[in-house]
């Protein structure tokens, strides 16, 4: 059973990982202006067709979600913030610039804030909700910051932040199973090498571009996040005696972490 004080321990490992992370970024990075040649995409076929209908696979992982709605705020950000995600990326596309952009990134933090907040309640157990909210406001402040300063660095430290902390909390703090959290995060390296090399995949298939492929990638690891908070929230249901012998407060009781993780 996890105990108060081991909770509250994880919270400043992470933490601590987090000011690292943010120390290493603005001090080894100058400020990192977006690159006009992002909006450039490989396959412009049809009004970028395409790269605007593979966003209907967040549409439809979120809809999902909505179907099992767990009563945390965390989860609540993830699936709302993936449907977003869908009318957001697709409007984008449409017309890509950086003014369209904005609501490109806008709910892809809200996403970003909840799958963090979602490993949170799994792996520490302590201050989810606020740290949750914290995440949130952060998220959307980089891209607020994007646009009125020119600087992509606070929204860059957001996304790898979303991986690197995933990763301290899967490998050195206990939990419950996690392999789809894992699917998630391959999936997620899947879309990104996509995106990267989007002129490439086009040339290659000369079906669709690789940026198509990367929403396509992305939400199956929205999906695999779903698939794995309604495992958690149905192993939760099944120990029910758990948080009835917890030693903790009941607002730390909330947290299905800390009623089920040995």
């Amino acid at each position: 059973m996890m105990t108060m004080r081991s909770a509250r321990g994880r919270f400043w490992v992470l933490a601590a990982v987090a000011a690292v992370c943010t120390a290493i970024t603005f001090s080894a990075l100058a400020p990192v202006a977006q690159d006009p040649a992002y909006h450039h995409f490989a396959d412009t076929r049809w009004h970028n067709a395409w790269n605007v209908l593979s966003n209907l696979g967040f549409l439809i992982v979120g809809i999902l979600g909505c179907r099992f709605f767990r009563r945390d705020l965390p989860y609540a950000l993830f699936v709302i913030g993936t449907i977003l995600t869908a009318f957001g990326s697709a409007w984008y596309h449409l017309a890509p610039s950086d003014a369209t952009l904005v609501w490109d990134r806008l709910p892809m933090t809200i996403s970003f804030a909840g799958f963090l907040g979602l490993v949170m309640e799994d792996r520490v157990g302590y201050a989810v909700r606020e740290s949750t909210v914290a995440l949130l406001a952060l998220g959307i402040g980089s891209v607020v910051y994007w646009r009125l300063a020119g600087d992509l660095r606070w929204y860059g430290l957001m996304q790898g932040f979303a991986v690197v902390g995933t990763l301290v909390m899967l490998m050195i703090f206990p939990g419950r199973r996690a392999g789809k959290v894992w699917l998630a995060l391959a999936a997620y390296v899947v879309a990104k090498l996509c995106e990267q090399y989007d002129r490439a995949i086009y040339d290659a298939i000369h079906v669709t571009g690789g940026h198509a492929l990367k929403h396509i990638a992305a939400a199956l690891a929205a999906g695999a996040i779903v698939w794995w908070a309604m495992d958690s929230s149905a192993a939760q249901r099944s120990q029910p005696s758990a948080s009835v012998s917890s030693p903790l407060p009941s607002d730390e009781r909330s947290s299905p972490t800390l009623a089920t993780t040995t």
